[in-house]
């Protein structure tokens, strides 16, 4: 069986996705965020340097055949949003794919 799990990671050093409006999506979910002025750790006064926020999809995993438009989701996402992202100061957009097998 094969299973896939997509993440979007959007990143800019002056992006601060704290401050973005709601972005409205059925498909995809928020699941870390942090602003370029967050600590790197809690035992000091270092800041990131950069912004980040996460996406993935809802149904997280696609299965075999299952959910063909799942990266389809993706796609979409960023054609609706990536205007607002820039303005927001967001430069990078990194896509991963795990693949998960399991076999007998």
């Amino acid at each position: 069986m094969l299973a896939y799990k997509i993440t979007l990671t959007i990143f800019g050093d002056d992006f601060y996705p704290g401050t973005l409006p709601n972005i409205v999506t059925t498909q995809l979910r928020c699941v870390a965020i942090s602003n370029s002025t967050d600590k790197t750790s809690q035992n000091t006064d270092e800041q990131l340097g950069f912004g980040s926020v996460m996406y993935m999809h809802n149904d997280i995993f696609e299965v075999g055949g299952q959910g063909l438009n799942y990266d389809n989701d993706f796609v979409e996402f960023l054609e609706t949003n990536h205007t607002l992202l820039a303005e927001y100061k967001a430069t990078e957009y990194h896509i991963f794919t795990e693949v998960y097998y399991s076999g007998a």
